[in-house]
C-alpha cells in the first residue's frame, strides 16, 4: 500500500512527522511517499520524475491543508492526480484552515483538523477504510498528536527562509528553464494557464507548475485563481527588470 503526502516546503516537518507514525504503525505493510523527504530524492535522481512515479503508484493522497497551501499551484496539481485517478483524498487541515472551510474543489473531500485531539485515531480510522487495513496496531495516540502538534508548531514559529534573496536576486539563482517560461510569457499578450505554458512549450504540466511556482516564489509572476477554470499567470515589473537587466527585453 502506498500514500502520497502532498504539502508545501515549508510544511515539511508536518508531513515527515505524519510519514514516520504511519510507516511505523503500520510495520512496513504501508510506504509513505514525501517529497522532501531526502531518502526518498536522493541525490542525482530525476526528482520529477520520482513524483510522477509517486503519483502514480498511490493508493491514497493526504493533502496538508493551511492559508499558505491551499492556493499553491503545486498542491492543486498533485491534488488534481489523486482526483483524476480516482483514489482516496483526505484534506488534513491547520493554522487558519479548518475542514469546513476548504475551497471547492477539495472541499468535497471529507478532511480532518490536524490540531484536533482526535486527529490520530480519525486518521488512522481513515487509513483503515480507505486501505482495506483490517486492524490497525495498537498505538499511542496522545504521544502522535504531541508531535503532530509540535511540528505545527514549528511550522509556524520557524517559517522556510527563502533562499534567494528578492531585493539582490542573481541570474544565478534562477534555473534555466524559469528563466525560458518567464521569457515565453513575457510575449503573451494575455494570462495563460499552466497547461498552455506546458503545450507551447512541450514540457509536462508538472514541469510547468513547478517552474510557474518557482517564479511566483520570486515575485516575478502573479496568478489568478479562478474556481472554474484555476489559476491563470502574468508576469509582474520584478519579472520584466529581471529579463531586461540579462538583456532578454
Amino acid at each position: 500500500m502506498r500514500i502520497f503526502i502532498s504539502h508545501i516546503s515549508e510544511e515539511s516537518a508536518i508531513a515527515n512527522c505524519l510519514k514516520e507514525w504511519v510507516e511505523s504503525t503500520l510495520l512496513g505493510e504501508c510506504e509513505v511517499f514525501v517529497s522532501s523527504d531526502s531518502a526518498a530524492l536522493p541525490g542525482g535522481v530525476k526528482w520529477l520524475d520520482k513524483i510522477d512515479e509517486a503519483l502514480e503508484a498511490a493508493d491514497m493522497m493526504l493533502v496538508i491543508c493551511s492559508e499558505s497551501s491551499i492556493s499553491r499551484p503545486w498542491v492543486n496539481f498533485e491534488t488534481g492526480c489523486a482526483w483524476s485517478r480516482k483514489i482516496p483524498v483526505v484534506p488534513l487541515c491547520h493554522s487558519g484552515m479548518d475542514k469546513g472551510s476548504l475551497p471547492r474543489p477539495i472541499s468535497d473531500f471529507q478532511g480532518i483538523n490536524i490540531l484536533d485531539q482526535e486527529f490520530p485515531e480519525l486518521l488512522f480510522n481513515s487509513l483503515r477504510e480507505h486501505l482495506g487495513i483490517k486492524k490497525i496496531p495498537r498505538i499511542n495516540f496522545q504521544e502522535m498528536q504531541s508531535e503532530v502538534v509540535a511540528s505545527v508548531s514549528n511550522t509556524i514559529a520557524s517559517p522556510k527562509q527563502k533562499v534567494i534573496s528578492r531585493s539582490n536576486i542573481s541570474f544565478e539563482s534562477v534555473s534555466e528553464g524559469a528563466i525560458n517560461i518567464l521569457l515565453y510569457m513575457s510575449k503573451q499578450k494575455t494570462n495563460v494557464s499552466s497547461r498552455t505554458v506546458a503545450s507551447d512549450n512541450e514540457i509536462s504540466n508538472q514541469k510547468a507548475i513547478y517552474y510557474l511556482e518557482e517564479l511566483e516564489e520570486l515575485e516575478f509572476v502573479s496568478s489568478d485563481i479562478n474556481v472554474m477554470t484555476g489559476a491563470s499567470y502574468f508576469v509582474g515589473s520584478k519579472g520584466r527588470k529581471f529579463l531586461f537587466e540579462r538583456g532578454e527585453l
